[in-house]
């Protein structure tokens, strides 16, 4: 059954965080995936409302983590649209794709662009241990392109602006592009120039460039 408006009594529940009675009509058989009349699902109303138990129980129970509404909004971006960090962490472990709703929604909510930046970063790293060097290097730079003007960065942002500079400058060396990499490094040593990790990286691009001179200077 659903209202004027399509919402469910499952719906219903999922907009007012109400744990057990969203557990207690999946368990009776309610469609987890019903839209409303705004193609919203109880999984969108349960990110808006931010409880992380009840989105927790909807996506065991099979909900669609990439379902979008008919305003082109997935459930990620809502809740980043709310600022519910611990939801969005959820759908970021359950493997949400970040789009550009997502990074829309996320401008101007820095403690969000941590998250999703870091989840980046990991996911580049993980990629990067793996061998699989060029997914790991369009992780680096997809996200390199998400970060607010340089001056504008605080201590937290520059710091893991230098993480990623840092490992694609390490992953376009592994995949014989010394030129990027050489770059990749400055950039990190006009950010923080005591940096000897940087210099390191550098170092070996600029040998592999036969550039031995201006590498023995880095070290």
């Amino acid at each position: 059954r659903q209202d004027n408006d399509g919402l469910s009594a499952l719906s219903w529940a999922c907009t007012r965080g109400r744990v057990q009675a969203v557990q207690c009509l999946i368990d009776r058989g309610a469609d987890i995936n019903q839209a409303d009349l705004s193609g919203k699902i109880p999984l969108d109303l349960a990110a808006s409302q931010g409880n992380p138990t009840a989105v927790q129980i909807l996506l065991e129970r099979g909900a669609m983590l990439e379902h979008v509404d008919i305003n082109g909004l997935r459930p990620l971006d809502r809740a980043i649209m709310c600022r519910h960090l611990p939801v969005v962490q959820s759908f970021l472990k359950r493997g949400a794709k970040l789009g550009p709703n997502t990074w829309a929604m996320a401008t101007g909510k820095n403690d969000v662009m941590i998250v999703l930046l870091n989840k980046l970063l990991e996911d580049g790293n993980v990629l990067y241990r793996k061998n699989r060097l060029q997914e790991a290097a369009h992780r680096y730079s997809y996200a390199l392109n998400k970060f607010p003007p340089i001056e504008s960065l605080d201590c937290t942002f520059r710091q893991l602006r230098l993480n990623f500079l840092l490992n694609h400058s390490r992953c376009k060396r592994k995949m014989n592009e010394p030129e990027e990499a050489e770059e990749l490094a400055s950039q990190v040593l006009k950010q923080k120039p005591d940096c000897y990790e940087a210099y390191y990286a550098r170092a070996k691009s600029r040998v592999d460039l036969r550039k031995y001179d201006d590498a023995l200077k880095d070290v």
